[in-house]
């Protein structure tokens, strides 16, 4: 008996000690992508005419530029997110977009880029390097982007990068 317990036991600490080694701490590169049309809306309501929240994007079918504010829900840790635009009849345009980071409370960070679309589409990325910090690093969060939307143009989505660490 003391035998068997004895075999046991050390099947039990050779199998724990190789499941543990095999389980290693590492860092996944990944990604989300959100649709604009779900999180963008007018900053001002009343200048809303001509505004379309679709499924494949917030579209600004009016004859005037509208600001549009997109608020979208990021993992924690992101290291650079990406806005990317379509014109609705293939206009190439430029215009201005300013992105967020961090809460006013907290001394919320603000970056101004001007987007110019080619053969009608058009994207702009930040990342911590336009906040005061050093691309690659992670941001604070709390992120949303404003853009002065002239018409016809549509924000089709978003995404973002980050880097999640398992195992630690």
């Amino acid at each position: 008996m003391r035998h068997q317990a004895f075999a046991v036991l050390t099947a039990s600490l050779i199998l724990g000690y190789a499941v543990g080694e095999s389980i290693e701490a590492k860092t996944i590169y990944k990604g989300v992508t959100i649709p604009g049309g779900g999180v963008c809306q007018p900053s001002i309501p009343s200048s809303a005419a001509g505004i379309a929240q679709r499924a494949n994007g917030f579209r600004n079918e009016g004859t005037t530029s509208v600001f549009a504010i997109c608020g979208f829900p990021l993992p924690e840790g992101v290291n650079s997110f990406t806005i990317y635009f379509w014109s609705l009849d293939g206009t190439d345009r430029s215009f201005n977009c300013t992105a967020t980071d961090g809460l006013p409370i907290y001394g919320q960070q603000y970056s101004v880029k001007t987007i110019s679309t080619s053969g009608g589409q058009g994207y702009q990325q930040w990342d911590d390097s336009d906040f005061n910090g050093n691309a690659g690093d992670k941001m604070h969060g709390y992120h949303s982007i404003t853009c002065n939307l002239p018409s016809q143009m549509s924000v089709i989505y978003f995404d973002a990068s980050y880097n999640d660490e398992v195992g630690r």
